[in-house]
């Protein structure tokens, strides 16, 4: 960022960047996000959670600043602009079944169907995964069948064993190309989200509500599904932690999501006075 003002628009992904790890409590610096937060309403600089998980989840993470904060949610399915909703894709039901009964075929997958008014599980899902994934979808509702799907479906939220993520990924391409894409966040992690929908085409409808453009857009990343966002932002940002690839198609380093980078960065460039706990 070489000037400040030149930016009116934040957008940062969740895991991997804006909190830390699991085992390092999956928090961020409180404190130094206030102050941050603040100058950037100050400056009427927008601030934007751009993520692959459902808009109830991300709520969730500062639930005061919910009518303040934008939202790009299950990887461009669902855009809320500060409590307003703003856009929503969905799949035709006979995608959702073609492509559920393709992946129950596939050998260690196990998935979510994400939609407007909840997300869904199967109960033939094993209990380890369903217990897992809750903290990710505090809406989830178990279904015996697809026939108890009720509103939008718009993202397929799969998981596989990590050195099968590639292979699957070319088979679901092979079998659906048309109409669903997969995108990967690592450690087996996939959203099979719909063609053209991901986190930059989320970001630009919101860049087109606010009258905005890329030139004023920075954004901060970690994994596959950051990299049209990434590509997209004149001032991209990849976490120090971040994968080579992703490295690649940013234009600087961030420190790691476990030393605050994303905040650290924001306070450098917006001159927020840190503190020597803003380490914490």
């Amino acid at each position: 960022m070489n000037d400040s003002n030149d930016i009116k628009i934040v957008a940062v992904d969740i895991d991997g960047t804006f909190l830390t790890d699991m085992d390092k409590g999956r928090t961020y610096n409180k404190k130094l996000f206030d102050r941050v937060f603040n100058e950037l309403q100050r400056r009427h600089v927008h601030f934007v959670f751009a993520s692959g998980e459902p808009y109830d989840s991300l709520c969730s993470i500062i639930p005061d600043r919910i009518q303040q904060i934008s939202y790009v949610a299950d990887n461009g399915g669902r855009i809320v602009d500060r409590g307003t909703d703003v856009f929503h894709g969905q799949f035709a039901p006979a995608t959702v079944r073609n492509v559920a009964h393709f992946l129950d075929q596939l050998p260690g997958v196990v998935y979510t169907l994400c939609g407007l008014e909840s997300s869904f599980i199967l109960l033939n899902q094993p209990v380890s995964y369903r217990n897992r994934i809750q903290h990710y979808y505090p809406n989830l509702t178990p279904i015996n069948s697809l026939r108890e799907l009720h509103g939008p479906i718009f993202k397929f939220a799969m998981n596989c064993p990590q050195d099968k993520t590639r292979e699957y990924c070319q088979k679901i391409l092979d079998q659906f190309s048309d109409v669903i894409y997969p995108t990967s966040s690592g450690f087996g992690s996939v959203d099979l989200i719909i063609p053209g929908l991901d986190k930059a085409s989320g970001l630009t409808k919101l860049m087109k509500r606010w009258d905005l453009n890329p030139s004023q857009l920075a954004a901060f990343g970690d994994g596959g599904n950051d990299v049209t966002m990434l590509q997209l932002a004149k001032y991209s940002y990849a976490m120090a932690n971040a994968p080579k690839a992703v490295k690649q198609v940013a234009s600087q380093i961030a420190p790691s999501n476990n030393d605050q980078g994303v905040l650290k960065v924001l306070a450098k460039h917006f001159n927020v006075k840190t503190e020597e706990n803003d380490n914490d």
